[in-house]
């Protein structure tokens, strides 16, 4: 009987990180993520690699030489993210880890990193607060590939769009909305953080940290159910 429950907790914990809500934050904090880069850090894109690659390439006879080496580094660094998130998920498996572990580790991993980026901006450190946020990204993208069993991104927004569309004429419009609120939770993060760096400036992702705190407790709080 213990097993059984055991098991059953698990099975609400994989539904829960698999959720539209938990969906919806996740495309909050990649929405904030790409705005906090790009508004404070040289325009830059944590999460939306493409846009690093176009704006490298077509700038690339103007940038100077740190710019460019911001673009390399976040692009470096969300490769090394996944490789190493991917390298850690398949050691969580090989000890038959649940998922909840997994998740919730990444998810801590997110926040103190996000936490370091907010105290070295203050001293300047561009460089290692992009690499930082872009490495969150990659993490966040290898965390969580699905939604409802059907594949997600929180931090690229064309497939959503897509999918959108592809949806809407198959007539499926629960998945219509779901991706839509994806596409929305996603613009709402970038609004909210280019607010708040008025105010808060290097604090900003703190609407992140935030975000990504609630889908920690409130899986905690189903484990412990």
């Amino acid at each position: 009987m213990p097993k059984i429950r055991e098991d059953r907790k698990m099975t609400k914990l994989h539904q829960l990180y698999q959720s539209l809500p938990v969906g919806m934050l996740l495309c909050a904090v990649g929405g904030s993520l790409d705005a906090d880069s790009f508004l404070l850090h040289g325009h830059v894109f944590a999460g939306l690699q493409t846009g690093n690659l176009v704006l490298l390439g077509a700038g690339y006879s103007q940038l100077s030489g740190m710019q460019i080496i911001k673009y390399i580094s976040a692009l470096v660094a969300f490769v090394l993210g996944l490789i190493l998130t991917r390298f850690y998920q398949d050691l969580c498996k090989a000890a038959k880890a649940h998922h909840f572990s997994f998740s919730a580790q990444m998810i801590l991993a997110e926040v103190i990193l996000l936490l370091v980026v907010c105290l070295l901006s203050q001293s300047g450190h561009d460089l290692i607060s992009i690499a930082l946020m872009s490495f969150v990204g990659a993490v966040q993208l290898q965390t969580f590939p699905k939604i409802k069993g059907h594949p997600f991104t929180p931090l690229m927004m064309m497939g959503h769009m897509k999918k959108t569309i592809n949806f809407m004429d198959k007539g499926d419009y629960p998945r219509v909305i779901a991706n839509l609120l994806s596409l929305i939770s996603f613009f709402i993060g970038a609004i909210i953080t280019g607010l708040l760096i008025q105010w808060l400036n290097d604090w900003a992702l703190l609407f992140a940290i935030i975000m990504l705190i609630s889908i920690f407790i409130v899986a905690v709080n189903k484990k412990a159910c």
